[in-house]
């Protein structure tokens, strides 16, 4: 009845009860625990603000965890696990729900050969500034849709089912809604990065020397070097006035 019940419940809904849970700020040190004593020590430093589901079978509680974190949430916990779980290809994976109105994680174990879809959200980005200006400077939509698109389809790995996230333009206030998994929204906003290092160049007309990297580590634009003036011959000497 809980699994019907919970399964029930809007993702919306359960993800606010869940971000709703604090205070943030907690770090978590963790080497090699098992699974079950790690869920003993997250309830215990958020007082119990949720519950939590083991399966009796499968030696799931017997899985160690390695994780170092700081100032997270359970949310960002239990997401961490999830990570981790995937790198390891251990088929376990949390579920986070409601039961009622309590914020509840649900440890599940995958059926072996099944991955499991990473859950997805929307971010929202200014991009007016790296859109074509009067001067010709910039990128067209199309163009900076495609460049997107082809950083996510050149780094996602073979088998992913999404590879590149869902783009949403609206002109009217130069907003690109971005909709992916955490992974997808973290290298868009990389490689905006690196296309506003780029445009940010070109309209300051600076010589650049090898690739541009954004910031935030965003993925190298490699740029041509501009021409630099050939240097000005000196002016001719005065000429020496005749000896009287």
């Amino acid at each position: 009845m809980m699994a019907d019940q919970a399964m029930a419940t809007a993702p919306d809904e359960a993800q606010q009860a869940w971000a709703n849970i604090g205070p943030p700020g907690k770090d978590i040190e963790i080497n090699g625990m098992p699974l079950v004593e790690v869920v003993r020590i997250l309830l215990h430093q958020f007082s119990n603000q949720f519950d939590v589901i083991l399966p009796s079978k499968g030696g799931a509680k017997d899985t160690t965890i390695d994780l170092q974190l700081k100032n997270v949430r359970p949310v960002d916990v239990f997401n961490a696990m999830n990570m981790s779980f995937e790198i390891d290809g251990t088929p376990l994976h949390w579920k986070l729900v409601l039961n009622g109105d309590r914020p509840t994680a649900v440890l599940q174990i995958m059926d072996a050969g099944v991955t499991h879809q990473a859950p997805t959200q929307s971010t929202v980005y200014y991009i007016g500034d790296l859109l074509r200006d009067s001067a010709g400077i910039g990128f067209d939509k199309d163009a900076l849709f495609d460049a997107i698109r082809q950083v996510h389809n050149d780094t996602a790995p073979a088998t992913a089912p999404d590879k590149v996230p869902r783009l949403a333009f609206h002109p009217e206030a130069g907003l690109l809604v971005v909709t992916g998994t955490l992974e997808q929204i973290s290298l868009t906003m990389q490689t905006l990065g690196a296309l506003h290092s780029k445009v940010n160049h070109d309209r300051m007309g600076m010589p650049i020397n090898g690739p541009i990297q954004s910031a935030g580590g965003g993925m190298p634009v490699p740029m041509t070097h501009p021409a630099l003036p050939s240097p000005q011959a000196p002016p001719p000497a005065a000429p020496t006035p005749p000896l009287k």
